[in-house]
């Protein structure tokens, strides 16, 4: 199999790439800044929603996973236009040139498609009401790819976590920051008081454990349409930085426990985003790590690099 990877250097590109070259698939991850570091994957340097169309006659492959975004939601929200074209007619462009060669096409999108308070947790079947530019963007994605093309899935996620020691580079800033849990250890490390909301429910995502998901989903190739993939603990952040700390024996005293109204973020948030998952264990036959599962092994990766 030949497989296409947008945002081949990202937690989820790079967790995946390992996976399908490891069972000795032709894999091609693009980056934009930093190349994948995997290997056995072919970088290639290319941008999604710029100017320069992906090289389809050469690469041909067999699917192509599109987990390149733009996904800093305040970001996002102060430059909606980027993250329309980006997010929504980047991915339709790209999938449209996957069609031309015959390639299946899985978008990975987001909980915050359910931007309002309705219950929880999310099936598939609800109908989504994005309240931030980021969802809105990858929403409109969601319907161009399913309207165009009744092979394409939707894979839709929450709080994607890992630990590569590289993406301290990147920290303190959490606009920036790969995840919010390699932003938490490096904030604990330099001894900052660090702000940690209590009001916003999500299910914590170990990037490994959505790489091995996706793999099954891709294996199944009658699975399309829109699924649900996160891990199987549904908490608050200000929780999950706790138990985040606990794994890795750092103290929390310098977690302070605040309002998403305290924060001012440009962008709304989801109050609980947290997603069902039947068509999952349905179809693919399989369950998501809880944090019990997830958290020794993201506390070993942590460990093995300090």
């Amino acid at each position: 199999m030949r497989w296409l990877i947008l945002g081949g250097s990202g937690q989820i590109g790079e967790a995946l790439g390992e996976r399908l070259v490891g069972r000795g698939d032709t894999v091609v991850g693009t980056y934009r800044n930093r190349p994948p570091r995997v290997p056995g994957m072919e970088p290639l340097r290319w941008e999604k929603g710029g100017p320069t169309d992906l090289p389809w006659a050469r690469l041909r492959p067999d699917a192509v996973i599109d987990a390149a975004s733009f996904r800093f939601v305040d970001d996002c929200e102060r430059h909606p236009d980027a993250a329309d074209r980006i997010n929504h007619r980047g991915t339709a462009r790209a999938a449209r040139g996957a069609r031309k060669v015959g390639a299946r096409y899985l978008l990975i999108s987001t909980d915050y498609v359910f931007g309002a308070p309705t219950p929880a947790p999310h099936p598939e079947s609800e109908l989504p009401e994005p309240r931030c530019a980021y969802a809105r963007s990858l929403r409109a994605a969601e319907i161009a790819l399913l309207a165009e093309d009744d092979r394409s899935t939707i894979v839709r996620t929450s709080t994607v976590y890992s630990w590569r020691p590289r993406d301290l580079d990147v920290v303190p800033d959490l606009s920036a920051a790969p995840n919010f849990a390699t932003w938490l250890v490096a904030e604990t490390r330099a001894r900052r008081p660090v702000r940690v909301v209590v009001d916003q429910v999500s299910a914590p995502t170990y990037a490994p454990d959505l790489a091995d998901i996706l793999v099954a989903i891709l294996d199944h190739p009658d699975c399309t349409g829109v699924l649900h993939a996160t891990g199987s603990t549904s908490l608050a952040r200000y929780a999950w930085a706790l138990r985040l700390l606990d794994a890795i024996g750092e103290a929390p005293d310098r977690i302070v426990p605040v309002t998403t109204a305290s924060l001012g973020q440009a962008a709304p948030r989801p109050s609980n985003s947290t997603l069902g998952m039947a068509r999952l264990t349905r179809e693919i036959g399989r369950t998501m790590p809880d944090l019990d599962a997830q958290l020794p092994r993201w506390a070993h990766a942590v460990r093995a690099s300090a």
